[in-house]
């Protein structure tokens, strides 16, 4: 998660930066898709279990 916040961080902060890093959509999106993965394994280790 940290490597997309940084692409998306040198796409912004250096304009002749190579296409890849402006490529802000996927960037974006992994970001999102990793912070609900997070989200969902730390619920999932907090929540006590219900047998």
């Amino acid at each position: 998660m940290g490597g997309s916040i940084w692409r998306l961080v040198v796409g912004l902060a250096i304009p002749e930066a190579s296409a890849w890093f402006s490529a802000w959509i996927p960037a974006v999106f992994h970001v999102l898709l990793a912070s609900f993965v997070l989200t969902l394994a730390v619920y999932n280790l907090l929540e006590p279990r219900v047998d």
